[in-house]
């Protein structure tokens, strides 16, 4: 397999995804798109749409198929790069299929004829054309340099099997978008204070500088990828009201941009969620909020509007966030947010 007609797959689907397209038409707009590939190429189309639904690297919803975190990362990511390598590995590990297989290749030299026993071929051809893996007269080895991020990243899907993407490869990849900007960023927020992340070890270790970026462009490519990771997560639908238009959807910040006191708070999909223009607003600015739970919480001024014209606001009194949503981080922002941004007060709660 080609790893390069590989990523621009990757990358043009990253692209069409918005447009709710179902996984029957994906090899045609594909195929549509790569107009310019050689006919050779163009013949892999059917394996790579195959490989993408087997293997996980999309996922099929009722609103269109979603590229996961890991996956836009890796098509994201220079070539033979740290990056690629962890976001490689980690699309086939979270995948399931190669969770006992990936992790022996940690410490054992291992033969090309063994590595195509144990992997298909297009995760063989990739695997071996990134920098994962050390070759010597047809043996291989994963690179040391990543053995300790490998483990990392096994260690934190073991505690959370629905991770959209580690703790560890997100730092990674905003480390590697704001490298882009380096020379120039100046930050603010420094003084404020970060949520009690578990893995904030981790996160120190790529991005040892608190603040977020006073400059709004560097940090352009990290809001189009926390976009993204929310549209995936909520399966591109506002979660209160399941409305679907692309353009009427935000990826609304738990804890406000402008209070994040670590550019990785701004960028984590756990402090999200995808909600359209209307609930934004009212999240945003303190109207409705969330118990641990997840039950809906709506402020006193609300409430009284919403008594005299429920149908005008689209809020179920009853609504609770979907189970899968309460992960131990996000219900910290969530925290957050009742404490700081809430308007309701203790008697709402």
């Amino acid at each position: 397999m080609n790893k390069a007609f590989f990523k621009k797959c990757l990358s043009i689907l990253d692209i069409i995804e918005i447009h709710a397209i179902s996984y029957d038409e994906l090899e045609i707009l594909l195929r549509n798109e790569l107009v310019d590939e050689n006919k050779e190429t163009i013949h892999l189309l059917p394996q790579v749409c195959s490989y993408l639904r087997k293997y996980h690297f999309l996922k099929d919803t009722e609103n269109g198929i979603d590229l996961t975190a890991c996956a836009t990362v890796f098509a994201k990511a220079d070539s033979s790069s740290a990056l690629e390598a962890l976001a490689l590995f980690e699309c086939l590990y979270r995948c399931g299929g190669y969770q006992r297989v990936l992790p022996m290749c940690l410490d054992h030299s291992c033969t090309d004829t063994w590595l195509s026993t144990h992997f298909d071929p297009i995760s063989f051809s990739l695997l071996t054309k990134t920098s994962l893996f050390l070759s010597e007269h047809h043996n291989y080895i994963i690179d040391k340099a990543y053995r300790n991020h490998i483990f990392t990243i096994i260690g934190e899907y073991r505690v959370n099997k629905s991770l959209l993407i580690s703790t560890c490869l997100c730092a990674f990849y905003t480390k590697h978008i704001l490298d882009q900007h380096k020379e120039t960023l100046t930050y603010k927020n420094e003084t404020l204070k970060v949520i009690d992340y578990p893995q904030m070890e981790i996160i120190l270790k790529q991005l040892p500088v608190f603040g977020v970026p006073c400059e709004r462009e560097a940090v352009k490519g990290l809001q189009v990828f926390y976009k993204d990771t929310l549209f995936h997560e909520c399966e591109h639908q506002c979660v209160l009201c399941r409305i679907n238009l692309p353009h009427m959807l935000i990826a609304s910040h738990i804890k406000p941009f402008r209070d994040c006191a670590h550019i990785y708070e701004a960028v984590d999909y756990h402090n999200g969620l995808l909600l359209c223009r209307n609930h934004d607003f009212l999240f945003d600015q303190g109207y409705i909020s969330f118990s641990d739970q997840g039950k809906l919480m709506i402020s006193g001024t609300l409430k009284a509007c919403v008594t005299k014209n429920a149908d005008a606001y689209q809020l179920n009194t009853d609504f609770q966030l979907p189970y899968e949503l309460l992960n131990q981080e996000r219900k910290l922002f969530l925290a957050y947010h009742r404490t700081h941004i809430y308007q309701g007060g203790k008697q709402n709660v």
